[in-house]
């Protein structure tokens, strides 16, 4: 089999494992949908991301355009405030949070983060970014070099699915679950094997830089 190290051998590796030559107009598709998966199921540090946001004086800013979940965020007030995520019609968001204060609330409306009381000040958002996509030009991205076994079992799991081919959709998903467990099995112990971080206070903040919350 074709070792797969960028978006071109994984189309042949998906090819030769599924012993098929006349899916090739579907394969970018089953990759993209097995990223869209990733996306859901995969949580890991080489998802973690920064962005630096400008809030305007309504409290809002446009997240990155590969956001998928957030972490904390920072605004640069005096002291830094960390806001907690709170859903957008909970009351917090809504009543219960102190006029003219530092930010306490942030919500996710759609692509727009907003933070209460609005606070016109740059930010830092921590986020978990979806899985880059490969393409013809973006040849290859962090996951397919390290858990290669991971593209071509979600790509052949959609193209089972496409294939409504149920033996094989079982079977793919078996292999993708335990490849995916192996994977995130390895980072959280990397993690815990690492020097222990500063300590960390509520919204992802460490206890030295965080000072008092407004």
């Amino acid at each position: 089999m074709t070792a797969i190290t960028n978006f071109s051998t994984l189309k042949t590796s998906i090819e030769d494992t599924l012993g098929r030559s006349d899916l090739t107009s579907q394969l970018e598709g089953f990759i993209s949908q097995a990223e869209a998966r990733f996306s859901r199921t995969i949580r890991g540090r080489d998802m973690e991301a920064t962005y630096a946001l400008s809030l305007n004086a309504d409290g809002e800013a446009t997240l990155p355009s590969d956001f998928l979940e957030m972490k904390s965020i920072s605004c640069a007030t005096t002291p830094v405030s960390w806001p907690e995520l709170v859903d957008m019609d909970s009351d917090e968001f809504l009543f219960r949070h102190r006029p003219n204060a530092n930010p306490q609330y942030v919500g996710i409306s759609g692509t727009t983060i907003i933070v209460r009381p609005a606070a016109n000040v740059s930010a830092t958002l921590y986020y978990y970014q979806r899985v880059p996509a490969l393409t013809s030009l973006n040849t290859t991205n962090w996951l397919v070099t390290d858990a290669p076994d991971v593209y071509l079992y979600g790509s052949c799991l959609e193209a089972a699915i496409y294939l409504r081919d149920m033996e094989r959709i079982q079977m793919y998903s078996e292999m993708l679950t335990t490849a995916i467990d192996e994977l995130t099995g390895e980072r959280r112990a990397d993690r815990a094997n690492r020097p222990a971080d500063a300590p960390m206070a509520p919204g992802g903040r460490t206890l030295e830089s965080a000072g008092p919350r407004a």
